[in-house]
């Protein structure tokens, strides 16, 4: 499951930053009004076949950083809620935003970049140890599994007994 858009992701950080960070190709055809034509799957026809290849490739890039981030959020998660979640709770949102971009900036990592992905990552383990909970979904509802179960970070799943207390 992402747990972020091309999109969501726009939205905090900017289609120019997503398209300086995800135009790998060698003429840099990309501009931010095609990545988030190609994005919202709009009409295209106005660029060139090369502009087209280049901003598919680029929302590749984009799609896989959030892939990766999501990936690593459900190793996480794992341990501490059933998955898939029903919704995605926005504190989930916001950290797969800040690690997906993390990701796109390959070997350049500002250090404000690499400061969120840490904290994301922090939050995440103590998730994982049942210190922090996910919070209320984007809707402001109680988290669920997909099984419909609410969900609270931390406790004991599926009968398990918390033994030597």
């Amino acid at each position: 499951m992402s747990y972020a858009t091309p999109s969501s992701l726009a939205r905090r950080f900017g289609w120019d930053e997503l398209c300086d960070l995800s135009d790998r190709s060698d003429d840099q055809f990309v501009t931010p009004a095609l990545l988030a034509d190609t994005a919202a799957g709009s009409d295209v026809s106005e660029y060139t076949t090369a502009e087209q290849a280049a901003a598919v490739e680029a929302l590749a890039t984009v799609v896989q950083a959030i892939t990766d981030a999501s990936s690593e959020i459900d190793s996480y998660l794992a341990s501490a809620v059933p998955l898939p979640l029903d919704d995605v709770p926005a504190v989930v949102e916001t950290h797969a935003a800040h690690m997906a971009r993390y990701y796109l900036h390959a070997d350049g990592v500002t250090e404000v970049v690499r400061v969120r992905y840490d904290d994301a990552i922090s939050f995440l383990g103590r998730v994982a140890r049942g210190t922090a909970t996910l919070g209320p979904t984007a809707q402001g509802e109680a988290v669920t599994s997909s099984g419909g179960e609410v969900l609270h970070s931390g406790q004991a799943q599926h009968g398990q007994l918390l033994q030597g207390f």
